[in-house]
């Protein structure tokens, strides 16, 4: 029997929001069910980030919006190259086992560029 592998995590980002897998409908924040559980409000805020988690055969996908995203997948902004643009939100992110690839597109200037960080340097690596 082969080791139990952490599960690959996949952050998106649309600032227009998220539909749902079949175009249905726009994608509702995931911890509304838990909040209907607890007798509070649903969040009416725009669903902006996806998260798709992958282990084996089994893929998870949940939506947040920014308010409800978890701090342990939330990516992190980085400042334009090519102008002065600050805080530019990643597009894409790409976690393994010992690194976090970020794709980032400047709302700005159209832009592109990638960062890539080994998570043992951080003391976050499995």
């Amino acid at each position: 029997m082969s080791p139990r592998r952490k599960p690959t995590v996949n952050v998106h980002y649309r600032a227009d929001g998220w539909t749902l897998p079949d175009y249905s409908d726009l994608a509702g924040c995931s911890p509304n069910y838990q909040r209907g559980l607890n007798g509070e409000p649903a969040c009416t805020g725009t669903v902006v980030w996806k998260v798709v988690e992958e282990q084996g055969l089994v893929q998870t996908i949940r939506f947040y919006c920014d308010a409800d995203l978890p701090a342990h997948v939330r990516p992190q902004v980085d400042n334009c190259p090519n102008c002065p643009r600050q805080c530019v939100q990643p597009a894409a992110e790409y976690r393994g086992d010992v690194e976090v690839s970020h794709l980032y597109r400047c709302p700005a200037c159209d832009e592109t560029w990638s960062t890539n960080r080994d998570l043992r340097a951080y003391g976050e690596a499995a």
